[in-house]
């Protein structure tokens, strides 16, 4: 059911002339879908992806460049076909790091029509693929309950998606879905449900056979029309929790739902205090007593309480619940459901009333590795509470190996046969390290100031490792302040083999350093999680790092500045008394840590006549270590150049008697500007070989100044005629509607593109008619193309012939598409949500 795919070599650069076969193998026939899910990507980039590139399995989808960690890629079964193939292939000079992925097929997937009644494992023999089953799993002297959390979600940025299993071609019967919001940022207060499709079984006005519950406890079943909804965090809690159940019975009319979740920025009012405890709890320990709120007292009213479990160890699989002392609130409906006050098992069942009960669970497969269960009481009846024992169970995987955990990479796994088959003379099987360790170092930190290090540290940290440190922000906390206590971790070119990340930044950091120093890291923006990553190859390892993090309390409003712009040389033994002191016994080097400055990040894109571009948190001070550019798209093939008026100004510092800048510039077309100016305009060429242009800005040390407001217009006047390419002299249209064209060459924009966005609810259609009988396909050349990304393409996309497309495409890709009878359709749709840049291509008849 779940695998990885990943690039030979990785996490070290893969090799030149490859062409590597992955294939993955339908599990059962209720599979119709899977999801690709990507660790890292980082191919090399080009226009059309024509040197190294991942093909999606179609031949026409290909992959380049750097993809951000978590983005998530939905690919079909064919309807005849029960295996999906990749192919990753590289040229002869750049490589890169490669790639690394989640494969998971997506039971109850497919369409009401091609469900069988039978759900048997399809397996046909297929020498060295990617192939992964699932077995029952048999634990003696207990009957641990298996968490069917596929359908679980767990949401805790600012927007995310709520879906029904399988929509929207309906769900099954028997479904118990949990999904779980969980506070992103300290001014957030409320959640706004936005309901775009509703439609499950009615059943009755009590909504007791299928229904979804609310964050206020209240149901809802049936057909409901698009609105929008609003609930309030509970004042004990960082969690929203809603549930979705489907009855034995099933209902193939129905088409399951889709809510959309918004978490609301500076929702919270004067009257919500920032004091109020909270009774979320995490559990990792190996046993743990938990009490409700207040107990023995009376708990409350409009109290929720949500624990997470997390494993101790990798050896454990099992955890059990004991209620010591249980006495909340007897609510149960005439169906014998707790309805008032209750608390949720991990499976979805809930008690109410007296009860004392011992119970084990799994810990499940999905969400990593993390246990849920939770209290909640309405706002009137309360009783004593309860005292709950969670006891995880030691060494409970060894009856079943690897049962219950994410499965790993294969990078971190000690078995002889490899994931990828290779179809290339120059391709060479994986050979693996020796460690067959799984190493269990992720941490997620609330504390305020908290002294992380590598696994094993100081002894060597093992080989192929990769630990996620993950801080979450206390109140009002913007900014961090870590302090590299120690550090000795291979040496590499651009730390290429193992390293510390600062994910937010790109920043790596690798070799010796023995100075202790602060460094500053802002928390992301829209983020109330920091995270530090740690990678170790198969090959050297070394003592490893210490360092110290510490939250910079009211840093929102008072941004603290790092002191630290360079790198430091000097060695020295760290004196800090909270570290254990190690000797230094070997010769210190003559440099000491190592560390890569990221590729420039897109700050703003705009393809509109006139735009405005500002620097971060303009008109206050800048960020220090920014370093990315502004995109401007052509907005029309009669554009030639750009007037670049500085509205404000105040960038670094200029050197007059040298003529250079420090600390920070902006630079147009490789002229660096820097120092105070307004009012002043640069006029700069739009070559007619290019589509986009950019300016960067680039700042370097602590040292911020105001920032900066420019304008960008794009000039047509006085333009060349012959300023656009001979091949693409057509026509051009922007327009709506049922359009009929023949012209051998023709530019389509979307409607409105130059002013940055496209409408709602569009249904475009043009139709390109062969100009001769000769013509034996249609070349499609994407200038730009941003549309808003969806599973198979459902919400708004751009289908020429029988082919959807949407999401984002490189500048300058050419796709082909054959003409199979006299016309090729292009439809352009939009729904009624989102919307983007939008689009502009060149199509062009080719002869035969």
């Amino acid at each position: 059911m779940e695998g990885w795919i990943y690039s030979p070599n990785f996490p070290s650069n893969y090799d030149n002339y490859l062409q590597c076969i992955y294939k993955i193998i339908k599990y059962s026939d209720d599979v119709c879908s899977i999801d690709l899910t990507l660790s890292e990507f980082d191919v090399e980039d080009t226009p059309d992806c024509s040197a190294d590139y991942l093909d999606m399995g179609n031949g026409s989808t290909r992959m380049c460049g750097t993809y951000m960690t978590g983005t998530k890629k939905i690919l079909t079964f064919g309807s005849n076909n029960n295996e999906i193939k990749f192919t990753f292939v590289t040229n002869r000079d750049i490589t890169r790091k490669g790639f690394i992925g989640k494969i998971r097929q997506m039971r109850n997937s497919c369409p009401h029509y091609l469900m069988n009644k039978t759900t048997q494992p399809i397996v046909p023999y297929v020498p060295n693929v990617m192939h992964v089953s699932e077995s029952v799993p048999q634990v003696i002297h207990r009957q641990p309950v298996y968490l069917g959390s596929y359908c679980d979600i767990y949401i805790g940025e600012v927007i995310g998606d709520l879906r029904s299993p399988g929509f929207p071609y309906g769900y099954h019967s028997n479904q118990s879905c949990t999904y779980s919001i969980r506070r992103a940022a300290s001014d957030i207060c409320k959640v706004e449900l936005i309901f775009n499709q509703f439609d499950i079984n009615a059943g009755d006005s009590r909504c007791d056979s299928d229904y979804f519950e609310l964050p206020d406890r209240n149901r809802l079943c049936g057909k409901v029309p698009v609105q929008h909804r609003v609930y309030p965090f509970s004042s004990s809690s960082n969690f929203q929790i809603l549930k979705f159940v489907s009855d034995n019975q099933p209902d193939k009319y129905v088409t399951g739902f889709w809510i959309e979740v918004k978490q609301l920025r500076n929702s919270c009012d004067q009257k919500t205090s920032q004091n109020v405890i909270k009774c979320d709890q995490t559990i990792s320990g190996q046993i743990t007593t938990i009490h409700s709120l207040n107990y023995p007292q009376f708990y409350g009213p409009s109290q929720q309480c949500v624990y997470l479990v997390e494993p101790m160890d990798q050896n454990t699989c099992d955890y059990e619940i004991e209620l010591l002392n249980f006495n909340i609130e007897s609510s149960r409906d005439y169906l014998g459901n707790c309805r008032k006050d209750f608390l949720q098992f991990p499976d979805g069942t809930r008690i109410c009333g007296f009860s004392s009960t011992k119970r084990t669970f799994r810990f499940p497969k999905f969400r990593d590795r993390i246990g849920m269960f939770y209290f909640n009481s309405d706002d009137n009846h309360e009783e004593r509470g309860y005292e709950i024992r969670v006891n995880q169970i030691i060494n409970s995987c060894s009856h079943n190996y690897d049962y219950g955990f994410t499965i790993k990479p294969p990078y971190m796994s000690s078995t002889s046969a490899p994931y990828l088959t290779t179809q290339s003379p120059y391709a060479y099987p994986n050979t693996y390290a020796d460690n067959n360790t799984f190493y269990n170092c992720n941490k997620m930190i609330n504390s305020e100031i908290e002294v992380i290090s590598s696994p094993n540290y100081p002894q060597n940290y093992p080989t192929v490792t990769r630990c996620i440190y993950t801080f979450v922000k206390s109140s009002y906390v913007c900014q961090m302040k870590i302090k590299i206590l120690d550090m000795d971790i291979e040496n590499s070119k651009d730390c290429h083999h193992d390293y510390l990340l600062i994910e937010s930044s790109g920043e790596r950091f690798c070799g010796q350093f023995f100075k202790p120093e602060d460094k500053i890291i802002n928390y992301p923006k829209y983020s109330s999680e920091l995270r530090l990553i740690f990678n170790s190859d198969r090959q050297l390892t070394g003592p490893g790092f210490q360092l110290r993090a510490e939250q910079i309390p009211n840093s929102c409003t008072q941004p603290v500045v790092d002191k630290t712009p360079g790198v430091s040389t000097i060695n020295e033994v760290p004196i800090d008394p909270m570290v254990f002191q190690r000797r230094i016994s070997r010769p210190l080097p003559d440099t000491s840590i190592n560390m890569i400055t990221p590729s420039p990040q897109i700050c703003s894109s705009s393809a509109a006549y006139v735009s405005t571009f500002q620097s971060d948190n303009y008109p206050n001070a800048y960020n220090p270590f920014t370093n990315c550019v502004y995109k401007i798209f052509r907005s029309s093939r009669r554009v030639c150049r750009l007037e670049i008026i500085f509205d404000d100004f105040d960038v670094g510092i200029e050197d007059v008697n040298h003529k250079s800048c420090g600390n920070g510039y902006v630079e147009i077309d490789n002229v660096k500007y820097c120092g105070r100016r307004k009012g002043g305009q640069v006029i700069v060429e739009f070559g007619s070989d290019k589509q986009e242009y950019n300016i960067r800005f680039h700042t370097e040390s602590s040292v911020r100044y105001g920032g900066f407001r420019i304008q960008v217009r794009q000039i047509d006047d006085n333009c060349p005629h012959n300023h656009m390419q001979q091949e693409f002299m057509p026509g051009s249209t922007e327009s709506c509607g049922k359009m009929q064209f023949s012209e051998r060459s023709l530019q389509i924009l979307s409607p409105h593109y130059e002013t940055g966005s496209y409408q709602p609810f569009l249904d475009c259609q043009y139709l390109v008619r062969k100009s001769t009988s000769n013509i034996c396909a249609l070349e499609v050349k994407f200038d730009a193309f941003s549309l808003e990304e969806s599973a198979n393409c459902y919400k708004d996309y751009l289908q020429i012939g029988s082919t959807k497309l949407c999401g984002k495409l490189p500048y300058a890709a050419t796709k082909t598409y054959e003409f199979k009878d006299e016309e090729i359709p292009i439809k352009f749709h939009t729904d009624s949500n989102v919307s983007d840049a939008g689009f502009v291509i060149m199509v062009k008849q080719v002869q035969c």
